[in-house]
């Protein structure tokens, strides 16, 4: 018998299995990029090369790039704690889960699990997101630790830094701290500002700190020119994170107790925090905005450009995109809605909309009202409108909601 003829068929090879070494590997790390992440960790079992790949920093990267259109939602939720343990150990859990579901299905219901609660890591709040990665932060008496963490990978780091702070502080200061990525020295970035509140009726003094991953510690560098709106409120313009820069809503000449009633157009500006030069620009707004609404308008991102929003006379939500970053002509209108399309109450004036993602197709856009657990979607090109309840299987606690894209 011909010895070909007498292979094992445990050692020989079936003629249609495909031999992966015959794909470029550019052709894989494409194909693996457009994957969601709970996916590619599977894949990481596959092989060695698979997983090589798949661990390596540009393939993170490119991965990022491709999720850009599969955000994810991050709610935040702040539940009653069941012991006395609970105020020290934290009582927030997280929810993080995909938009595109929303459209699938308004009546999502999500479910607790435990591992998303901040007791079980060392932190207090959420202050910001980068490249799908959350930061996290945890009080203690001495100070402030800092962490990073994945929602999608569940990965948390070691504490990144630690802001100590002294046992009995010379003067009255908040904290606010924000996160980014600067793009020069491809590092992470955290940045703490203090805000001392000694005496309302003087301009805010500021002292702001930078670390850098891989540096030796904080560093100082010039404090807030202007003022930012809400800088002694945890979760509101805690900075917006978009191509190297942090960015806050800002108003000029003015106290830290200042009167919204008295501030005009022109005060307010966009200041912006150039991570890698670590120096601050004033962004003028779109000219189109000549009234202060009653309730301070938002900045974030959206559609990867700088947005602009607010109320206009208690009638509409006007929405604006910087189209080129830091070009003030490049502010673009895009949506300019009423609050009867939206079946809305203009009456109840002290609410936020905050966009939150864009269909595909550009059609259908998803938005939040302030920290309701509901949120509107409108398709503009139809004026028609859907609600997406996010009923989670719990009885009580607040929501709060942050966009960030997943990683791996």
């Amino acid at each position: 018998m011909s010895s070909s003829l007498a292979q094992s068929p445990r050692t020989s090879r079936p003629r249609y299995a495909p031999q992966m070494s015959t794909v470029p590997e550019e052709l894989v790390a494409d194909i693996l990029s457009r994957l969601r992440v709970k996916t590619l960790m599977r894949l990481k079992c596959v092989s060695k090369p698979w997983n090589s790949l798949i661990s390596n920093p540009n393939f993170a990267k490119l991965h990022l790039q491709k999720s850009a259109r599969d955000p994810h939602l991050t709610l935040m939720w702040e539940h009653p704690p069941s012991s006395y343990k609970d105020f020290y150990d934290g009582y927030i859990s997280v929810v993080p889960f995909p938009l595109q579901r929303l459209l699938e299905n308004p009546s999502l219901t999500i479910a607790k699990d435990h591992d998303f609660r901040f007791q079980h890591k060392d932190c207090d709040q959420v202050v910001g997101s980068c490249d799908g990665l959350l930061c996290l932060v945890g009080y203690s008496g001495a100070g402030y630790s800092l962490r990073l963490w994945n929602p999608a990978t569940r990965v948390r780091s070691r504490e990144l830094a630690f802001f100590g702070i002294p046992v009995t502080p010379p003067r009255s200061s908040v904290f606010k701290f924000a996160v980014g990525y600067d793009n020069l020295t491809g590092t992470y970035k955290v940045v703490v500002a203090e805000f001392f509140i000694d005496d309302p009726e003087i301009p805010l003094e500021s002292m702001v700190r930078v670390y850098s991953t891989g540096g030796k510690g904080w560093r100082d560098i010039e404090s807030f020119p202007v003022v930012p709106v809400h800088p002694l409120r945890i979760g509101l313009n805690d900075g917006a994170y978009l191509n190297g820069t942090l960015n806050w809503l800002a108003v000029c000449d003015s106290p830290v107790d200042y009167d919204w009633d008295v501030v005009t157009a022109d005060q307010l500006v966009v200041l912006s925090l150039d991570l890698g030069k670590e120096t601050y620009n004033q962004l003028l707004l779109p000219r189109g905005f000549e009234e202060v609404p009653r309730v301070e308008p938002s900045i974030g991102v959206f559609m990867d450009c700088m947005c602009f929003s607010y109320d206009f006379k208690r009638t509409h939500f006007v929405l604006w995109l910087m189209k080129e970053f830091g070009v003030r002509e490049s502010w673009t209108q895009f949506l300019r809605v009423s609050y009867q399309d939206l079946q809305l109450d203009q009456l109840q004036y002290q609410f936020r909309l905050l966009p939150l993602w864009v269909s595909e197709d550009d059609d259908v856009l998803v938005m939040a009202k302030g920290s309701d657990a509901q949120a509107i979607l409108y398709n503009w090109r139809e004026n028609t409108l859907g609600f997406a309840l996010l009923k989670l299987l719990i009885s009580e606690g607040h929501l709060f909601c942050l966009l960030y894209r997943s990683a791996t």
